[in-house]
């Protein structure tokens, strides 16, 4: 089973893309949904994710910040807007 980090600062998107990966993306899982970029990059220092689903705009970092501020990328990116 692959984990799946959902990253996006508005609820009702990490709601939706939650509800679409549980019903359509069978071997996918949904490890956290969280609503800033400060807040993945903390859940990444104790946890792993197979695929990020990452919000491109985002107040105060948004979704290239975030991933130039990660010395290692051990996963796969989908942006999402």
């Amino acid at each position: 089973m692959l984990k799946a980090l959902l990253v996006d600062d508005e609820v009702n998107n990490l709601e939706t893309l939650e509800f679409l990966i549980r019903h359509d993306c069978e071997g996918l899982e949904v490890a956290a949904k969280l609503q800033s970029a400060a807040a993945a990059r903390d859940w990444l220092q104790s946890n792993t994710a197979d695929v990020i689903f990452l919000d491109i705009a985002m107040p105060a970092e948004n979704g290239f910040q975030f991933l130039n501020s990660l010395p290692v990328h051990n996963f796969k990116v989908v942006f999402c807007q």
